[in-house]
C-alpha cells in the first residue's frame, strides 16, 4: 500500500508542479496509445517538457484483462543528437508504474518515434518492456 501512496503522490507533484518545470521551448503533447503486447493495452498519457529534450508525462493504462495501471514517464529525445529535423522525432526512456488487480510494482524501458504529419498531429511507434510499456504500441499524439 505504501507503493501506491508514493506514486499517487509522485504523479500528483508532477501533475501540480509542471507547468512550473519548463525549459525554454513550450512542449505539451497528449499521447494516446494502443500496446499490441501479450495481453494489449490502451494508454494515455500528458507529455510536458522538463528541461532541453527531456520530457515527463503522468500515464493511465487500461489492459484487455481489465487492469487499470497508473504511473510516470520520462522520455529523452535524440533529435538533436542525431541531427534529426522535422518531421521525426526519436525517444527513449523509463517509466515507473503500478497495475493494481496484481498490485505490480515496475519500472520498465522504451524506445520510440513519432511523425509529425501536421503541427498539431503526429503518429508514434514504441517498443518497451515494463508495467506500461510492454511489446510494441501504436498511437497517436496531439501537440498544444
Amino acid at each position: 500500500m505504501k507503493k501506491i501512496y508514493t506514486l499517487l503522490a509522485l504523479v500528483t507533484l508532477l501533475l501540480a508542479g509542471g507547468k512550473n518545470l519548463k525549459a525554454q521551448e513550450d512542449y505539451t503533447a497528449l499521447n494516446m496509445l494502443i500496446n499490441l503486447g501479450s495481453i494489449g493495452a490502451i494508454n494515455v498519457n500528458y507529455e510536458f517538457q522538463v528541461a532541453d529534450a527531456i520530457t515527463v508525462a503522468p500515464v493511465a493504462l487500461v489492459d484487455f484483462d481489465g487492469d487499470f495501471g497508473i504511473g510516470v514517464k520520462g522520455t529523452y529525445y535524440f533529435d538533436a543528437l542525431f541531427n534529426l529535423t522535422d518531421p521525426w522525432d526519436t525517444y527513449a526512456g523509463l517509466d515507473l508504474g503500478y497495475k493494481f488487480n496484481n498490485s505490480d510494482f515496475g519500472i520498465g524501458i522504451f524506445i520510440g518515434g513519432e511523425w509529425h504529419f501536421s503541427d498539431k498531429w503526429g503518429l508514434l511507434l514504441e517498443l518497451g518492456g515494463g508495467n506500461l510499456s510492454f511489446g510494441a504500441a501504436i498511437g497517436a499524439a496531439v501537440h498544444f
